[in-house]
């Protein structure tokens, strides 16, 4: 299956791309784990960064 990654370095700016991706079920089944980060979780992991 080839799949197609968007690299988005401004979040802000692109989160409402981000947002309707996310919530399509394109990506993934339904009985799925969301595939995505969050941008808590993205926030933590940067935090914790060196």
């Amino acid at each position: 299956m080839v799949r197609r990654v968007f690299f988005g370095f401004h979040y802000d700016r692109e989160v409402h791309r981000i947002v309707q991706i996310r919530n399509s079920w394109i990506v993934r089944a339904k009985e799925e784990d969301q595939p995505f980060y969050d941008k808590v979780d993205f926030d933590k992991a940067k935090k914790r960064a060196p």
